[in-house]
């Protein structure tokens, strides 16, 4: 009985070691699925988080770039304000400094320009004050009764030029007004 018993041992372990053995490789296949399917899904993880940091240095590289371009033409702009500023400046003092009689012109240019139907207040600049004086007599020798300029005790609040006051506007012709104007017409051709 001992031999039966032995040979249905080695039979029932036989038939064990081959299930063991179909166990163990069915094991081996679901755990090389299972980490092949872990190493796929960790790959793509891995190069969607490589693309969107390289994306998001992309966009940060491309914010860099345009706030340096922004700058630049800033610094551009403001050096060309600057030069502008200067320039004005000196052709300011240039005017200031032209003879009596030109700048004399000028103002009884501007004076002539005003409306001639209607009178009002002249407030000459404290430098002009002399000159609109005889400028103001001389323009009311060609204007009607009604339509007089008075000359202000009041000064204009600029260098050179004068505000003439009416009942229906105010005129301000100055050095400066005329400067910035000037200087905005150019800016515009100097961008």
């Amino acid at each position: 009985m001992s031999q039966a018993l032995d040979r249905t041992r080695s039979a029932v372990l036989g038939v064990a070691a081959g299930e063991a053995d179909s166990l163990k490789a069915a094991a081996r296949e679901s755990l090389r699925r299972a980490t092949d399917a872990f190493g796929a899904q960790t790959e793509s993880a891995l190069a969607a988080r490589i693309a969107a940091a390289e994306a998001a240095l992309q966009e940060k590289n491309r914010r860099a770039v345009a706030q340096a371009r922004r700058e630049g033409r800033l610094q551009a702009l403001a050096a060309r304000n600057q030069g502008l500023d200067e320039i004005f400046a000196r052709a300011g003092q240039t005017i200031l400094g032209l003879p009596a009689e030109l700048r004399r012109d000028v103002l009884r240019r501007w004076l002539a320009e005003c409306d001639r139907a209607l009178g009002g207040e002249v407030l000459p600049a404290a430098s002009d004050r002399p000159a609109l004086a005889k400028l103001v007599a001389e323009a009311n020798s060609r204007r009607s009764p009604a339509a007089q300029l008075r000359l202000s005790d009041r000064d204009a609040p600029f260098s050179t030029g004068f505000v003439l006051k009416t009942d229906a506007y105010e005129v301000r012709r100055s050095l400066e007004d005329w400067l910035e104007e000037k200087k905005r017409e150019l800016a515009i051709n100097l961008g």
